[in-house]
């Protein structure tokens, strides 16, 4: 989802993308955020 948007950006200037895309950032942080956890965790 993020790589197709980010993808998408390469391609679309217009505010109405941006503030598409701005929609995902709280996710993006969120899964980021679960995404370290997973990694601080994971045994080496």
């Amino acid at each position: 989802m993020y790589r197709d948007n980010r993808n998408s950006t390469a391609h679309d200037y217009g505010q109405a993308f941006a503030e598409e895309t701005l929609t995902l950032v709280k996710d993006f942080l969120m899964d980021a955020k679960n995404l370290k956890k997973v990694i601080d965790n994971a045994e080496c």
